[in-house]
């Protein structure tokens, strides 16, 4: 197939308005020829939509797509069907990348004749920067399932055909650790993968408030259940439920992600709709331990009040 395009950079955009010139002066200013920039404004309020069409009106290489707003899933596909490119990077908008990142990567792409190519990162914090080291010693897959590495998007160079050839789409049910789905799904089909030992990524980790990391709600919550329900599904698939079913509970009840205090508020809503939907599915061992981590928490809470 003829591509008019090397690279697609898709980028969702909400509300980015305040950095979202460190991120598109990252992406224009490449080493690298060839490649489209998309930028898909996900129903922005703020000055957002904009910035894009200021861009676009001085490179001929980005083309803007206004819409509803609809979630990172919904941007993200939005992207995906209609850019031109033979591969697909996705960039936060409040994240940026090395100049030399689409040139390194497509060419290890090519020489290899790689699906995925993947990189090392930096988590950018307020006051310090944090070298995330990708490497692996053994199955990529399974280092995503067991959270040794990260599943994300961003760091990622994938070839279109993964996602086409495979009817593989991203999922507006799915709004948290989308990334990691994805990723997993493509890796099953049997892409073929090359890791880059540098980091040519910034992941913005503080600038953002309306990150979905920093604003969690009980729709948040339904999306982590799809997440983990879908999750079943691949894993059953391959029979992998045994390596991941403790990985996947982390993920989902993981302290860092959302405080205690916020699983004891809306624990009332959770309870009602995770055990109510799923309480005669007592043969999955992933939805028995959800169950019971909902449940425990909420006696670790109330025995901690007497």
């Amino acid at each position: 197939m003829d591509y008019l395009y090397k690279i697609s950079v898709v980028v969702p955009v909400y509300n980015a308005g305040k950095y979202l010139h460190r991120c598109l002066d990252s992406l224009v200013n490449q080493a690298f020829s060839g490649y489209e920039i998309v930028l898909v404004n996900d129903g922005s309020t703020d000055d957002s939509g904009k910035i894009c069409d200021a861009y676009a009106a001085q490179y001929p290489n980005i083309t803007v797509f206004n819409k509803e707003n609809g979630g990172v899933s919904s941007a993200r596909q939005c992207g995906l069907d209609n850019s031109r490119g033979e591969y697909l990077l996705y960039v936060d908008s409040d994240d940026w990348i090395e100049l030399d990142m689409l040139a390194d990567m497509y060419n290890s792409a090519v020489e290899t004749n790689s699906d995925i190519v993947y990189c090392d990162f930096y988590r950018e914090f307020k006051n310090e920067t944090r070298y995330a080291y990708q490497g692996v010693d053994g199955s990529y897959l399974l280092e995503l399932f067991n959270h040794t590495r990260d599943g994300v998007l961003w760091n990622k160079l994938i070839r279109r055909e993964c996602f086409t050839s495979n009817n593989i789409a991203f999922d507006n049910k799915i709004n948290l650790w989308e990334d990691l789905y994805i990723c997993c799904r493509i890796l099953l089909k049997g892409a073929t993968v090359k890791y880059l030992n540098k980091a040519y990524y910034h992941y913005d980790c503080y600038s953002n408030p309306n990150s979905i990391l920093r604003n969690e709600s009980i729709k948040d919550i339904y999306s982590l259940m799809n997440f983990v329900s879908y999750f079943e599904e691949i894993l059953d698939d391959k029979n992998l439920l045994r390596v991941s079913k403790a990985t996947i509970k982390d993920k989902v009840f993981k302290k860092r992600y959302m405080p205690i205090f916020k699983w004891i508020m809306l624990y009332k809503e959770i309870n009602v709709w995770y055990i109510e939907t799923y309480k005669g599915d007592t043969k999955n061992p992933i939805t028995l331990a959800m169950i019971g981590m909902i449940k425990l928490y909420r006696f670790l809470f109330d025995r901690s009040l007497n």
